[in-house]
């Protein structure tokens, strides 16, 4: 892939977001989808809910487009696209259930775990690089290979609740979200 082709996708996803963001917040107030203020909350005025949906529908439309320019399959394994989807789609019907009726903490683990183990059984997992570990004896080998699987799964619920937790002020999710894709973008990019 082109550098232009990074750069038409990264954008696309940033102004498809962009653009529906206020459509979904102006749909969310109309049928008073809000949060309002509390305790653990920090905004004083009632927020608009489903934040999430036009993010989620923007990562959505990229993903379909970047299967469409062409040769991109060639890229991934069909299994794991699939499995990413439905990973991400389970983890977004958690939070549109959670908007609509709070959600105890145990069942939006119990869909993390699930969501993990859908994308890693699909084969979406950390991979290491055995050279690192090539002096070492053979068994400490597979044992690093053991753990990379719970490690994934705690790495996904791990940045699912961070951003769950960092959810708590109006526009803080959203931002960080925002820096961590444009250095991913640029890593990407440069590291290609």
């Amino acid at each position: 892939m082109t550098i232009f082709t990074y750069l038409k996708l990264f954008l696309g996803s940033f102004f498809i977001a962009l653009l529906l963001t206020p459509l979904v917040r102006r749909v969310a107030m109309k049928f008073n989808f809000m949060a309002f203020p509390k305790e653990d909350r920090w905004h004083r005025e009632p927020t608009a809910l489903f934040g999430g949906v036009a993010i989620f529908i923007a990562v959505m439309i990229t993903m379909v487009s970047f299967l469409g320019l062409g040769d991109n399959l060639g890229l991934f394994d069909l299994r794991q696209i699939i499995g990413f989807f439905i990973g991400v789609f389970l983890i977004f019907i958690c939070g549109i259930i959670d908007d609509f009726k709070k959600v105890v903490p145990q069942v939006k683990l119990l869909f993390q775990i699930i969501a993990s183990c859908v994308v890693i059984y699909f084969g979406i997992s950390f991979t290491i690089n055995h050279a690192y570990f090539e002096k070492l004896p053979v068994f400490v080998v597979q044992l690093i290979d053991l753990l990379v699987i719970p490690f994934t799964i705690l790495w996904i619920i791990g940045i699912t609740n961070a951003f769950n937790l960092l959810d708590n002020m109006d526009g803080l999710s959203s931002g960080v979200a925002g820096i961590a894709s444009v250095m991913l973008f640029l890593s990407g990019i440069i590291y290609r």
